[in-house]
């Protein structure tokens, strides 16, 4: 029976196969026992947070794309997050992003104890300033204000 094994643990002890003595699986009595490893293939995030903005939708660990709508003076962002198993591996969270000024594609990838992997696709889009009006300076009486 194999239930209640987590992954990472081993069934009996690792590179050898231990013998009990029991009511015969075998011809002479015994069964033998050969460990198993159990390899977890969690690749999920459990959650997924922008430093700045709003995912355009909650947040699901099955669904792998995503966009973020931000303004022109937002030069960076950072995610955070949570993987539902600890023995994955998860790149593109806690670290600084420099945005350029448009589309801008994030992917956040968590790969599983068995190699198997997940990416998630943020997809950042930074306003641009052109075609605002925007004052460089205000003058009164032949003087600039601050």
């Amino acid at each position: 029976n194999w239930t209640g094994l987590t992954a990472g643990q081993y069934v009996g002890t690792p590179d050898i196969t231990s013998t009990l003595r029991g009511n015969g699986n075998n011809s002479d009595g015994y069964a033998r026992i050969t460990p198993v490893l159990v390899i977890s293939e969690n690749d999920y995030l459990k959650s997924l947070v922008p430093s700045v903005g709003t995912l355009d939708k909650e947040f699901n660990p099955e669904e792998q794309s995503y966009t973020i709508n931000v303004d022109a003076n937002t030069k960076s962002i950072r995610f955070t997050g949570e993987v539902y198993d600890s023995l994955s591996t998860v790149t593109g969270l806690d670290e600084d992003i420099a945005l350029n000024v448009g589309e801008n594609t994030i992917n956040v990838v968590v790969t599983a104890q068995s190699g198997d992997a997940r990416t998630y696709v943020i997809t950042v889009n930074r306003d641009n300033l052109e075609g605002t009006n925007v004052l460089d300076k205000i003058y009164v009486n032949d003087k600039v204000i601050d």
